[in-house]
């Protein structure tokens, strides 16, 4: 078992006795907001649902449902759970939203995203706006293969500048996490926009990556699709 899904089990087990211990006078439940994908847009394979949240006290917890069953839970942050639509007929409609915990136990609900699974032909593999804090990354990785088109656009709000944008494969994401040397199918830096069009050399996971490494939070918009 991975050390984030310990933490998880561990966190999940030992939500009961400190609600019980530390619910005394918390009654607000946490703020939870789904990130990824956004609202209608087109998915397929595996699809990574991911979100934010918010507790004064700490959120200990993130579940998350595809049409009302749980198909994974985090608790760590940047919170996310994988969710295979492999087994799921071409062209329907599903319905994610996910729950925050927090000390108390009060649960907090997400608003609900619309997805369709679509087999063939394009689809987002990133759509939306989001919000990235300073010092902090976002990434999302996608399955892809060997003489695919990935093409994209980036824009950051306010006329500010993304200091650093990525797309590479599983093995330069792991370089680059490590401060390794590394080598990428894109790089930007310093933009306020930018589109790029790949071929995709090799069927492999890829990444695609928004480093804000200034002290303030950026507002950023971007579509990606794979074809």
């Amino acid at each position: 078992m991975s050390t984030k899904s310990s933490t998880t089990a561990l966190v999940s087990a030992a939500l009961a006795a400190l609600a019980v211990f530390c619910g005394c006078g918390d009654v607000t439940p946490p703020e939870v907001d789904i990130t990824s994908p956004a609202d209608s847009v087109v998915v397929s394979g595996v699809v990574s649902i991911e979100a934010s949240a918010y507790d004064s006290a700490g959120v200990v917890n993130v579940q998350f449902y595809a049409d009302g069953s749980l198909v994974g839970e985090d608790a760590l942050a940047d919170y996310s759970a994988d969710w295979n639509t492999d087994e799921l007929a071409d062209e329907s409609w599903h319905f994610l939203n996910c729950v925050a915990w927090d000390l108390a136990g009060n649960s907090g609900y997400s608003d609900t995203v619309h997805v369709q699974v679509r087999r063939g032909g394009q689809h987002d593999v990133l759509h939306g706006a989001f919000i990235l804090a300073g010092g902090h990354r976002r990434q999302a990785w996608f399955l892809a293969d060997e003489g695919d088109s990935l093409s994209g656009e980036v824009r950051v709000a306010n006329s500010r500048n993304l200091p650093l944008f990525l797309c590479v494969d599983a093995a330069n994401f792991q370089l680059y996490t490590q401060g390794g040397q590394f080598q990428a199918l894109h790089r930007a830096e310093n933009v306020p926009e930018l589109t790029m069009a790949v071929r995709i050399p090799g069927s492999d996971t890829f990444y695609l990556v928004f480093s804000n490494t200034g002290p303030d939070s950026l507002g950023v918009w971007a579509r990606f699709t794979l074809e």
